[in-house]
């Protein structure tokens, strides 16, 4: 039986061959959700593989940094030297991104990155590619949910209920609110760094849909995951968006459902995600819970 890091490896052997690359000069440095990285300082390549199946991620994220780039967005670019992407192979979809520098949390301006996000509202939305529909995910994640028969009934229901108020809120006052072009997953950590320039990074979930959605990740990283408070206020009045309380109370417990569904639930036959998932139905109401990241649950 094949690892899935042997597959991944697979796919961008047969990527890099179409393009006349040596995959020896790629090292794997991450695997999440689906996707691993790579990178190559030698060549100055970043390469991402999505498994199979996720090739419609690969595909809006290549098809949303060209929408990009002749509207002069802070957005990092496929590298132009590979324009011919994603590259589709048996084993999964390939990308090939410059080889940016990571950015830490401490080193991001809020400023910056406030402004950032405003410029993405702010650009003529119409013609902008878009995968933002939190219903379908969120559904597509009960699912999932409802298959782990470890997870608790009564964690289940709540988290049902939950799905269910968020969504009727967002198709009847949500749908009254500004919308424009957003990022869709704004974390301080999608920021990298290529020749001094700050960046956004990881568009797979950007579209169109409330502009005031994109402060949610920093509320909530500030809320549940140690982020500076001043961080996330500085960000929100860089933005130029206009928070209505309760609207962004939705917005932000909407995002919350989709970390949880999205980056916990699909792990939750391991133990300690597991328990983190029961935590987090517990704490939805708790304002002063901490959680624990993805990142350092994987590290467990």
């Amino acid at each position: 039986m094949h690892r899935s890091g042997d597959i991944a490896d697979e796919a961008l052997a047969a990527a890099l061959d179409q393009v006349g690359l040596d995959p020896v000069l790629f090292a794997a440095i991450s695997t999440s959700r689906g996707r691993t990285g790579y990178r190559t300082p030698e060549l100055g390549l970043f390469a991402r593989v999505d498994e199979v199946g996720y090739e419609e991620r690969a595909r809006h994220e290549v098809r949303f940094a060209k929408w990009s780039e002749p509207r002069s967005l802070p957005i990092l670019r496929i590298d132009p030297r590979y324009p011919d992407q994603p590259i589709i192979t048996a084993s999964g979809s390939v990308t090939l991104w410059p080889l940016a520098q990571p950015v830490r949390e401490s080193e991001i301006d809020p400023d910056w990155f406030g402004h950032a996000l405003g410029r993405l509202h702010t650009v003529n939305s119409t013609s902008a590619p878009s995968v933002w529909n939190p219903g379908l995910a969120l559904r597509t994640g009960l699912e999932g949910v409802r298959q782990e028969h470890s997870i608790c009934a009564e964690s289940l229901s709540t988290l049902t209920s939950e799905v269910d108020r968020v969504l009727l809120w967002l198709d009847g006052p949500g749908s009254a609110l500004d919308m424009g072009v957003i990022h869709g997953d704004a974390s301080p950590d999608n920021t990298v760094c290529l020749d001094g320039t700050p960046l956004l990074i990881d568009f797979e979930k950007a579209g169109i849909g409330p502009v005031a959605y994109d402060l949610s990740p920093v509320r909530v990283l500030a809320k549940r995951f140690g982020l500076h408070s001043e961080f996330a206020d500085r960000t929100t009045v860089a933005s130029g968006v206009s928070v209505q309380l309760g609207a962004q109370a939705m917005l932000d417990r909407l995002f919350e459902l989709s970390i949880i569904l999205g980056a916990i639930a699909p792990y939750a036959a391991r133990p300690v995600f597991r328990d983190e998932f029961e935590l987090r139905i517990r704490t939805l109401d708790d304002e002063g819970a901490g959680w624990t990241s993805h990142r350092e649950l994987l590290a467990i």
